[in-house]
């Protein structure tokens, strides 16, 4: 059985550069597998962003757990959503 830190270190988003994924906040860009199109999360560039309460939560909790390992404090939170409308 693969442990979840196992799986974690073949990640295919750990194994990508970020150069790679030009445009992740303010423009489209596609998933690397699955070709479907992403949204950027920055509301000045996507206005429905972080409008539906439980795609939010859903997103904090998907995306903290796989980067920390953990889910994020309120203040890590505010931070993120800071930065993305900060964004122009």
């Amino acid at each position: 059985m693969v442990t979840r830190r196992a799986r974690r270190r073949h990640h295919p988003r750990r194994t990508t550069p970020a150069l790679e994924r030009p445009g992740r906040h303010t423009g489209q860009c596609k998933h690397a597998n699955t070709g479907k199109l992403i949204a950027p999360l920055a509301p000045a560039f996507n206005p429905k962003a972080f409008t539906d309460t439980a795609k939010v939560d859903k997103w904090f909790k998907r995306n903290c757990n796989d980067v920390l390992s953990r889910e994020c404090s309120a203040g890590e939170k505010a931070d993120v959503l800071a930065y993305l409308n900060s964004l122009k």
